[in-house]
């Protein structure tokens, strides 16, 4: 996808810790930058959705404490739960992620004492 668009990807580090938690960050600036993250979040024999939906929110929230631009933009061409919008049965979760986990995850400007 960056080949096409004529960009290249970049740098960032994940690693695995011994029991169980991750952690991942850019390695490289991206104050004021415009930033794509592209992620499916289908499971496989590695890591299952919940797994790879926990990492792109970390990496998320990483990026925009590295002072990226105020958009951070996440493509995820196959969103886990997706489907789940609506209640099939009584007392059915509806447990979608449709922008909902993506949206609205702003900062405030540093030195706002407010708090979150």
């Amino acid at each position: 996808m960056a080949g096409k668009l004529d960009m290249r990807l970049g740098a960032h580090e994940e690693r695995e810790f011994e029991w169980g938690q991750h952690k991942s960050r850019p390695l490289e600036s991206v104050r004021g930058k415009y930033v794509y993250v592209v992620q499916s979040l289908h499971g496989d024999a590695a890591h299952n959705v919940n797994d790879k939906l926990c990492r792109l929110l970390f990496f998320l929230g990483a990026l925009r404490d590295a002072d990226a631009a105020r958009r951070v933009t996440a493509v995820v061409p196959f969103l886990c739960y997706a489907r789940k919008d609506r209640q099939t049965k009584l007392r059915d979760p509806v447990t979608t992620l449709r922008g909902g986990a993506f949206r609205g995850r702003g900062r405030r400007p540093s030195g706002d004492a407010r708090g979150p």
